[in-house]
Order: structure tokens, then sequence, then C-alpha cells
């Protein structure tokens, strides 16, 4: 039987709905008819689904595809926590890990897409992964939609797909058994891989047997759909949108099923990784194509402001100098450091004019500096007196004018915006090579003295 054009046709039967359920109340006050009634008008209706209650028993069924991870209606504005594109090669929100002479990131312009690949030794790994670990807000429904091609199974290799990193996380994985979805959790301190195979799936094993009546083929490009909740102990939907609608698949039912959080955090990255868990007959291919992490129904970021500054003691330039910089720690609170920083603004004193430029230095080496702790509740460090430092790359994204004994910040241009890279930095895969916030000070003329003070956003 083939399913209805849901796009237009739903939306028109949960009206029709309405108004049906709208005549059924008046005439139940009228003539007293009984609520028990109502179930044949629904089932003439066709309508299924998680009830919504409205009122004296009369129940209006909404499809699951409709509401959020918490059961709310999908009507409220959705607020953008991440998003990446491949129409230009996306180094700014997106980093990579590879390891093995055969695993090799490919950029494919005509495509707007990644590929992933790695040879036939055993233990190569190819990794994209976002920049920043995607808050999750404690009550809000979070909605991540990922496109790529996973493709088939194939010996002694997998491909996975999703929010996750080396220790929680929710994906779609290939592997030689065939295709899964997975819950992954550190909650024993060891990593416990919870995978579903399709031919398991609780909703639709899209295989053509089930009331969707819709079969899919991983070998083709597909948008892959995440929603959930947390609180420790909430629900998990995967599934795929098909032509506009989101079929869902699977859901890990997690309250009232553990002693503890299914997952150790919900604050993940989107991750695409393709690994040889031994050797292959021949290299493998995994394409990242595009990726968007949502909250649904109204946001408030998960932020603690912090500031840094050198107190009264001063630098004298000359010329253009490195005055002040701020980074991740590489540990927080015993384990690795997964919150992100977002840039407010520097506003240095100075006893002249001073052309201030900041700078974002991604994957720094060969650095000489010391460290200091912003405290003890600050994920981030500061460092005076960066005297050598290299960046794979830099991107000055401010430049500005202070004035003789003026203090003075530009504008905070995307400030409202935790999407913007620019102003965000975050620690590498393995937490231990943070991205830089660098300062620059440049005298307008003769010896200068400027000190520092840097304010930021830490998200958790």
């Amino acid at each position: 039987m083939k399913r209805i054009d849901y796009n237009f046709t739903r939306r028109q039967l949960i009206l029709s709905m309405f108004v049906v359920l709208c005549i059924v109340s008046l005439l139940e006050k009228v003539f007293a008819i009984e609520a028990n009634d109502l179930s044949e008008q629904q089932s003439k209706l066709g309508i299924t689904g998680t009830q919504l209650g409205l009122k004296r028993g009369l129940d209006v069924a909404i499809p699951g595809e409709y509401r959020d991870a918490f059961g709310r209606l999908r009507v409220s504005e959705q607020f953008p926590l991440f998003f990446s594109s491949n129409v230009y090669y996306n180094t700014d929100s997106m980093i990579s890990l590879l390891s093995g002479v055969g695993a090799t990131l490919t950029h494919l312009p005509n495509e707007s897409a990644v590929s992933l690949q790695v040879g036939t030794a055993n233990g190569e790994r190819a990794v994209r992964q976002s920049a920043i670990y995607v808050p999750y807000i404690p009550g809000k429904s979070q909605l991540a939609l990922v496109t790529g091609v996973i493709g088939v199974p194939k010996a002694n290799n997998v491909r996975r797909v999703g929010l996750f990193d080396d220790k929680n996380g929710i994906f779609f994985q290939v592997s030689s058994t065939g295709v899964s979805v997975v819950r992954r959790t550190y909650t024993s301190g060891a990593v416990v891989d919870n995978a579903v195979a399709q031919t398991s799936w609780n909703i639709d094993k899209l295989d053509g047997t089930g009331a969707f009546k819709k079969t899919i083929d991983f070998s083709k490009a597909q948008i892959f759909v995440i929603d959930f909740q947390w609180l420790g102990v909430g629900r998990v939907r995967v599934g795929l949108d098909l032509d506009g609608e989101v079929y869902y698949v699977h859901e890990f039912l997690n309250a009232n099923a553990f002693t503890t959080v299914y997952m150790s955090q919900a604050t993940l990255p989107v991750r695409y990784e393709n690994l040889n868990t031994g050797i292959t007959a021949s290299s493998t291919t995994l394409k990242e194509i595009c990726s968007a992490v949502v909250s649904e129904g109204s946001y408030t970021p998960p932020v603690v402001e912090f500031t840094a500054n050198n107190g009264a003691t001063t630098d004298a330039i000359t010329a253009r100098e490195l005055v002040f910089a701020v980074r991740l720690k590489a540990a927080f609170d015993g384990k690795e450091n997964r919150k992100s920083l977002f840039l407010e603004g520097f506003t240095p004193l100075a006893t002249g004019a001073v052309l201030v430029d900041v700078v974002k230095c991604r994957t720094p080496s060969a650095i000489t500096a010391t460290w200091v702790s912003a405290g003890a509740s600050s994920s981030v460090e500061y460092s005076e007196d960066i005297s050598a430092i290299t960046c794979a790359t830099s991107t000055n994204i401010e430049s500005y004018w202070v004035g003789s004994n003026t203090r003075t910040t530009a504008p905070c241009q995307g400030c409202s915006t935790y999407s913007n890279p620019n102003r965000l930095i975050s620690q590498n895969i393995a937490s231990d090579n943070s991205d830089i916030f660098l300062f620059y000070a440049t005298s307008s003329a003769g010896s200068i003295n400027v000190s520092s003070v840097a304010q930021w956003l830490e998200y958790f």
C-alpha cells in the first residue's frame, strides 16, 4: 500500500480533525453524546499516534514527526546551535583526525562534500567532527540533521554518522554485520556501544515490510535525523528524512529502565568516522555533506561569564607586539575539557594611540609562554608573556584603534549568535591542544604602555 504524501495531506487531515472534534463537542453538549462515540470519528479520520488531550475525554492524535523529543508540537522557532556545509572546504567549524598512511580527506567542490577515505590497513581512521561540542539545554528538545553517504556493510570496516565522540553519543553505524543505530555510553568508566541492528528497530525497519512501506538504500545520500531528551534519562529517537517527511525508525526509551544516566553527557559534537577494524579488501569511503543542530522551543544559553587581566602590569610596546592570549585548559574538573570559549571582547588601556588586532590561532605549536588559570571555576587559562608561537592557520577577526588613556573595545559582531565560528575556540579531538585567541597591539608612535583586559563566555 503506497503511503500518502503527508507534506500536504497530513496537515489538511489534522485541521479537518479539529473541525470535526469541535462539531462533536457541540453535539455532545446538546445531545449528551457519550465520549466513547468519539473513537469512531477518529477511526474514520484514520488518525493514529500519541494523543494530545483536549477536554472531556476528547483526544486529538498528533503524528510523532510533528512533535519534538518532549512531545510538544513543533510550532516553535528553532534556535541554531551549529551548522556546517561544504560548498567551500569547511575548516572553520569542522576539525579532523587522520591515522594511517591511507587515511585522507578530500574536498569534492562539485558535490559540496568531503570524502573521508581509509586504505586497507588495520587501524586506519579518518574523522571529521564539529570543532565545538554542541551544548545541550536541559528541558529542551535537541534536533540534529546530518547528511552524507554512509555506504553498505564491508568486512573489517566501520562507518559512523551522528552526535558522538569516543565515549558517548547517538549515531548510525555500518559495519561488517550490517546497519545499526547505536547508543554509546561511558557511565561505567568504559565505553559501551549499545547497538540495535536494523532487523530489530522498534518503529520501522525501512526494509519495505513495515507500516511505512519504505526501503532504504544506504549506498545513497541520506538525511539522518536524531532528536532527544537528555535530563540524564530521557528518550532518544533516530530516523531518516525522505522526501521532506521524517520517518523515525527506532527509539531508545531510557526512563524507568536504568539506575543511572543513559550516557555521561549530551553536549556532543557532530561526527563522521571511517575506521578499519582489520585488513580490508579495498579502500573505503564515507562522504560528509552537511549538518545542523538546533534547540527546539526557545533557547537560554548555558554560559558563565569570565574576565582576565594583567593587573597593574603594563607592556611597553614600540611596534606590533603580542600582549595577551587566552585558551582552553587541557582538562577541567578531572576530565577532558569540552567547553567552548566565546570571545566577548578585548578592552586594553594605553598611554598612546594603538592599533589592536584580535587573531584566532588554529592548531598552535612551538609555544613559549607561561599560562595562568582564570580561576578554579573557569575552564580557561591566559598568558601575558608569549614570546613564540606558530599557528597552522590564523584569522584576524577584529581590528580597531584605542585612543590615549581611553578604554575601548570594538562592537562584538555576532555576539548574540553562538554559531559564529570565528568567535569560538575549543580543544582538539584529544583535548590536548586548544585553539588560542591572540591580542596584538601596535604603537602609533614611540613607546606606549598597554594594559590588557579580556572578556569571554564559557559554554558547557
